[in-house]
């Protein structure tokens, strides 16, 4: 028939509740108007590179509200972004401009000026990007910005987005100038596959619970690595290393699926170590932590590749690290890395049942 609409390639599914660490993704509501206006639809830094002015009062708002909620359907998606702790609503993200043929489509936020620099945009990217990418059926979603929006373009980086093009006369902004617009690009296959790379403000919590989902497991299986949960590893162990620039995180499909830490603080116990190879720069790892789900999949080498490629970079010459004296899975993959074994050290952690370490280094 004339006219009949084509089947949609993609599995629509609407503006479903969705979920992070500290993060609730929900639909708008009627009643949000207050607080959408407070929190951030007034100021004009939120609106500064926007295509919509900062609103000027409560009604404007609520007909932007009222416009919203009433094309929530299959195909629309507009999440508010809630802060779990204290229940405040201070953001929204959204899926929009969908290409069905090339199954994609554009991801845009804005949030509460409040809460910058908390890594909240890139977390509540990454779960909108596995719904769309796990559920909808997305092949590719674009990321657009003022190309003097540097915030945004960072933001990008962080989810594993690569640049794509600039468009000539791309947007126009909430003066009415027709500007350029830089495009950012991920694929599904890129989504899929393992980024290490280093940890951001905000992903602390989520560091936290790979620790206890970790902890949960090897206390079924023996625990040879001796970790107890909220002792070590734990949240502060998460807070002091990103504090210090020391975390490192493993990402694969929008989940946190592995962490662990580069300095060059030798713990005190490494001069009982019997060290080969005479180190003017020694870089330690520490704290590795693999989620369940990815033990044995070869990742551990991934990292340990990583961190000899980090250590050239930092001019280090030899990479450190122990492992408890019973933890053989460790054990074995990191002598299997090309690392030699410097001895017995003690730790001081004999009190909650480590008294022995084996130390380990290897030469890069």
């Amino acid at each position: 028939m004339a006219g009949k609409k084509e089947p949609s390639s993609l599995s629509h599914q609407g503006t479903l509740p969705l979920e992070t660490a500290r993060l609730r993704l929900r639909r708008f509501r009627l009643t949000d108007d207050k607080e959408m206006y407070e929190n951030w639809a007034k100021d004009p830094e939120v609106a500064r590179w926007m295509t919509w002015r900062a609103h000027a009062n409560v009604k404007i708002t609520r007909d932007c509200l009222n416009a919203w909620c009433s094309h929530y359907r299959p195909d629309f998606y507009k999440w508010g972004i809630v802060w779990k702790e204290t229940g405040a609503l201070i953001g929204s993200i959204d899926l929009m401009h969908f290409d069905e043929e090339a199954k994609s489509a554009d991801l845009a936020y804005a949030l509460s000026r409040s809460y910058w620099k908390r890594g909240i945009v890139p977390e509540a990217s990454r779960r909108i990007l596995r719904f769309a990418f796990e559920e909808i059926g997305l092949e590719r979603i674009n990321g657009q910005f003022d190309g003097d929006n540097l915030a945004s373009e960072r933001v990008m980086q962080k989810l594993g987005m690569q640049f794509h093009q600039v468009i000539p006369d791309g947007y126009t902004n909430n003066q009415g100038i027709l500007l350029p617009v830089t495009e950012y690009t991920l694929t599904r296959e890129d989504f899929s596959r393992c980024r290490i790379v280093q940890a951001n403000r905000g992903e602390e919590a989520e560091t936290a619970a790979l620790y206890e989902a970790v902890i949960a497991v090897l206390e079924q299986t023996g625990n040879p690595p001796g970790w107890k949960k909220g002792v070590y590893p734990a949240m502060d162990t998460a807070v002091e290393a990103l504090e210090k620039g020391n975390l490192f995180s493993v990402w694969k499909e929008g989940r946190l699926i592995g962490s662990f830490i580069l300095d060059e603080e030798q713990p005190e116990g490494y001069a009982q170590a019997v060290w080969k190879f005479p180190a003017r720069k020694p870089l330690v790892l520490h704290t590795l932590a693999l989620h369940p789900n990815e033990q044995r999949k070869g990742l551990s080498k991934q990292i340990l590749d990583f961190a000899a490629q980090f250590a050239r970079e930092q001019g280090c010459d030899v990479i450190r690290l122990d492992a408890v004296a019973g933890n053989l899975p460790a054990i074995r993959c990191y002598t299997s890395a090309g690392f030699q074994r410097a001895g017995k050290i003690d730790l001081g952690l004999g009190e909650i049942g480590l008294p022995e370490f084996l130390a380990y280094e290897k030469q890069v």
